[in-house]
Parts: C-alpha cells; structure tokens; sequence
C-alpha cells in the first residue's frame, strides 16, 4: 500500500513538471513573438556625409504582418545619436526596400531624405547644426 502512495505520489510530481515545462515553453514563445512583432530592429539603410562625419541610419522596426511597418531614423554626428524619428511606412501591398529612399546631402550639415511609399511621398530635411526637422507629405 505504501509502494502505491508513493507511486500515484511521484506520478502527481511528474504530472505538474510536465505541465509546467509545457506552460513555460508556450509562454517563452508568446513573449518572444511579441517582441519579434514589435520590438525587434533590423539595420536598413546607411548614407554618410560628404564630409564623413555626419551618418544617416534607418532602422526597421518590428515585422507588422497586416499593417505597416515603422521605421527610426537616427541622425548621427561621429556615430553618437544627435535626433531619431520615428516614422510609419506607408505600403501596405508593396514590399519595403530601400529603393524607396532617396537621400541627397545639400551640404555636409543638411540632408534630405525622400522616401517614395505606395500612395504617399515623404520629404524630410534636416539640419545637423541648427537641429531643424522639416516633414512634407504629398499624397
């Protein structure tokens, strides 16, 4: 009687730690979905400055299956971060390529980055000394 205690005992042990292996498996997964969906950066695009001091990183943001993706765009004086945007893509049949982006370096302190989405066009201009961002959207 006591071999059979300790039996149904040991069978209710390995029960719990076979459901708790099997719930901590499904939630590792559901966190990491959730920060592969909306977390996760992916490097773009680089452009640097004519004069090689001033750099122009986008960064993809998450992989949004059903809406668009988002995009950080980090303006950068000797690799240090100086302003980041954030900015919404707008495709939503085409693919995201960096064939959509134009980037042309007024000086070695202004860009402008052109940005050629599925229905929208996006101009964005900086100034690397004055800070100024400029945005126009043409639809």
């Amino acid at each position: 009687m006591v071999k059979f205690m300790e039996g149904e005992k040991n069978y209710k042990n390995s029960k719990a730690k076979i459901t708790l292996g099997i719930f901590s498996i499904l939630l590792i997964s559901i966190v990491y979905v959730i920060y592969w969906l909306f977390f996760d950066t992916t490097p773009f695009l680089e452009n640097k400055s004519p004069d090689k001091i001033h750099k122009i990183e986008i960064v993809e943001k998450g992989h949004n299956l059903f809406t668009s993706t988002q995009i950080d765009i980090h303006f950068k004086i000797h690799d240090k971060t100086q302003y980041e945007r954030e900015m919404d893509i707008a495709n939503f049949l085409e693919d995201h390529t960096t064939s959509q982006y134009h980037i042309t370096w007024l000086n070695d302190d202004e860009v402008q980055i052109t940005m050629e989405y599925e229905n929208q066009t996006k101009t964005l201009e900086y100034n690397f000394v004055t800070r100024r961002l400029s945005l126009s959207e043409n639809v």
